[in-house]
Parts: structure tokens; C-alpha cells; sequence
């Protein structure tokens, strides 16, 4: 998983032109190292104080937002998504 953040503006929380044409490379390169066995996948985050927006490559070639992002500690809970 690729992570960064976006530190201004309050509003939702987007992936910019560069952002995605970086991930369709980084993704690509994962895909080649990581084993085909799911739950295996290549997702990208990007965290702002807006909220959190997702990207995952089901295929190679494409990319598609996530449906949920859980996060796992003494609880769990679920973290909103931004749509795109």
C-alpha cells in the first residue's frame, strides 16, 4: 500500500492527474513482486483533514476506488471514504 497525505484545505479529498499516473505505475510494479493469491492487491490512500480517498488496481491497467477502509486496533471501526 502507497500512503500520503494532504495537509490543506479542508474539502473532500481527491487524488490529483499526477497522483493517479504515478499509481498506475507503482501498481503495475507491485503486481509484478506480489503473489497472485488474493487478498493480495496494490491500493493507494491519500488522508487529509477532508477525509480519506482510496484506489486499488483490479487489473493492471485500471484503477477503481475502494468500497471500505477498516482499520484494526482495540477496536475496529470503519473510516468514510471521499467519493470521487
Amino acid at each position: 500500500m502507497l500512503g500520503r497525505s494532504h495537509i490543506a484545505g479542508g474539502g473532500p479529498v481527491r487524488f490529483s492527474g499526477h497522483d493517479e499516473h504515478n499509481m498506475r505505475l507503482t501498481h503495475a510494479e507491485f503486481a509484478v513482486t506480489m503473489p497472485e493469491d488474493q487478498p493480495a492487491i496494490a491500493a493507494s490512500l491519500v488522508l487529509g483533514p477532508g477525509g480519506l480517498a482510496s484506489a486499488w488496481s483490479p487489473h493492471p491497467d485500471r484503477l477503481a476506488p475502494l468500497t471500505a477502509c477498516v482499520l484494526l486496533g482495540d477496536t475496529v471501526r470503519e473510516v468514510p471514504l471521499c467519493t470521487p
